[in-house]
């Protein structure tokens, strides 16, 4: 219906409606080519798959999964925003610490918001991934992977510690892209793009 069922009492996931362009996201040029094959990819993808035979070879675990990772201010989430705004999408954030806290069984937790990002037609982007998807993890680490197996969308995977995640999402991550804290060549690309024309 458009609405959040929870009425926005959620401590660890917001639906938001992206108002950034990817424009507007000042980028190196290889990561931008990279993401631009993505989103061209994206459009029809899962209807090429069922044409290929993919249904009877994979018929979970289409879910395509980017991981960003990078220092706070890299602009992770600003990317993921945009990227769900080129493809017409809302995107679902997810916490990853508050996630889990939560005092519900986890894989209950996933399946509900995997279900809401799809009645929303929403990219997904778990923040902060490194709490939920550590090498650590055991039976949560294993509940998570179930769930990407089980979902069919776009999953963002935002972490500024990557060297603590599961080695096994290796496999499931179809583009790794490191954003780095800007250059000054960079920094003046942002600038440029941030400040309004003069008058």
């Amino acid at each position: 219906l458009g609405a959040d069922p929870t009425g926005g009492a959620s401590t660890y996931a917001r639906l938001t409606v992206p108002d950034v362009e990817l424009d507007g996201v000042v980028l190196p040029d290889d990561a931008r080519a990279e993401l631009e094959q993505l989103l061209a990819a994206q459009p029809g993808l899962t209807e090429r798959l069922s044409q290929w035979g993919y249904d009877q070879l994979l018929p979970s675990g289409r879910a395509v999964v980017v991981l960003f990772t990078g220092a706070p201010g890299t602009g992770k989430t600003m990317l993921a925003t945009a990227l769900a705004r080129r493809l017409g999408k809302k995107l679902l954030v997810i916490d990853g610490p508050r996630l889990a806290e939560a005092g519900r069984a986890l894989e209950t937790e996933l399946d509900e918001l995997f279900v809401e990002a799809r009645l929303a037609d929403a990219v997904v982007l778990f923040d902060a991934c490194e709490v939920l998807f550590s090498g650590r993890g055991g039976a949560r680490s294993a509940a998570l992977m179930r769930g990407l197996d089980r979902f069919d969308g776009l999953v963002i995977l935002a972490t500024s510690t990557p060297e603590r995640l599961d080695p096994t999402l290796d496999r499931r991550v179809l583009l790794r892209l490191p954003l780095e804290v800007p250059t000054g060549a960079m920094r003046e690309k942002i600038w440029r793009a941030l400040l309004l024309p003069s008058v």
